[in-house]
């Protein structure tokens, strides 16, 4: 597994970081991976990817 660092720009004005995952088998430890590095699931949105494939919404306040 590759891990990916995040850097903020200094001087910006960021508030949020957004990550958009799939809700199949496929991507089960990467959603876990954010939850457990400060990340809340905000919601979902049905049929994004393909037909039963959500998007998920991850947000995680700066």
């Amino acid at each position: 597994m590759v891990l990916a660092a995040v850097q903020y720009p200094e001087g910006k004005d960021q508030r949020i970081l957004t990550v958009d995952l799939s809700d199949t088998d496929g991507f089960v430890l990467t959603r876990k991976f954010y939850v457990q590095n400060g990340y809340d699931e905000e919601g979902q949105i049905p049929g994004f990817w393909a037909a039963r494939d959500a998007n998920v919404i991850f947000r995680k306040a700066l």
